[in-house]
């Protein structure tokens, strides 16, 4: 009663919890998810002030880059031509993308692990933060990290003051309930960073941890290790984004209008 007179005079009004949104009475979950009357945020809480600070990077690009705002056309029908004549036939599949990406963040159970391939620029980002927004405005747990900055923390806790940093990061990361590695092969290739990684995805692959990985290598030139375990097709979608790069058919875009 105290909730809906408030939502029903719109006057202002803040609310804690430590309860999942989809936990509440559905009278209740319809007012406090009502986009135009209330905002959701998830306070985002881990044991290690590093988890925290990675999240933390992304944390813009997670508040910009949602579903609602992914473009599924956003090509001119010359430059799809064009990406089609140097893609044997294959044609621009955002659309088909956006619809699996969002089935499987609603669900993840149906298949654990989502692999996102494609070149830069094609819009693997962009779904992979809409994924985290979508869990984070429903108050489920998530952690986005871009893979380079993962192991640049991994590093500079390594073997430091004692005080076990290193392993809360590695901890964390590895047991995370829905992990997000976005970037993944733009580390470097040395021995330590196969290892770490693979530990990591080797352990969630094992415990059956939801995981969505962003990459611009082919499924082939992946280690054989991990390429072994995300061709398993009853438990890891491989998902090929074909689309040119946004950011230069824009900017071409831009140049002939300007003529």
């Amino acid at each position: 009663q105290i909730l809906a007179h408030r939502y029903n005079a719109k006057l202002p009004t803040v609310i804690t919890t430590a309860k999942l949104m989809d936990s509440f009475d559905g009278r209740i979950r319809s007012r406090l998810t009502d986009p135009e009357i209330s905002r959701v945020v998830a306070v985002v809480g881990y044991a290690s002030e590093v988890v925290n600070r990675l999240m933390g990077l992304s944390f813009d690009l997670i508040r910009r880059m949602t579903f609602e705002t992914f473009n599924v056309q956003p090509y001119s029908p010359e430059d799809s031509r064009r990406f089609e004549q140097r893609n044997g036939g294959q044609s621009v599949n955002l659309g088909h993308v956006h619809g699996v990406v969002r089935n499987f963040v609603m669900d993840p159970q149906q298949r654990k692990w989502l692999v996102l391939l494609g070149i830069h620029g094609c819009g693997k980002t962009h779904l992979a933060a809409a994924m985290a927004n979508e869990r984070l405005q429903r108050g489920l747990p998530t952690l986005f990290i871009v893979t380079p900055d993962l192991l640049d923390a991994l590093r500079a806790s390594f073997g430091g003051d004692g005080s076990g940093t290193y392993d809360k990061v590695f901890y964390e990361v590895r047991a995370a309930p829905f992990l997000i590695l976005d970037d993944f092969g733009a580390q470097s290739a040395t021995a330590w960073a196969k290892e770490k990684l693979y530990q990591i995805l080797n352990y969630r692959y094992n415990a059956q941890l939801p995981t969505v990985i962003t990459t611009n290598l082919a499924l082939e030139e992946i280690d054989p290790p991990l390429q072994s375990r995300m061709s398993d097709q009853e438990y890891c979608g491989v998902l090929a984004v074909l689309a040119p790069d946004y950011r230069k058919t824009r900017g071409s875009l831009w140049r002939s209008r300007a003529r």
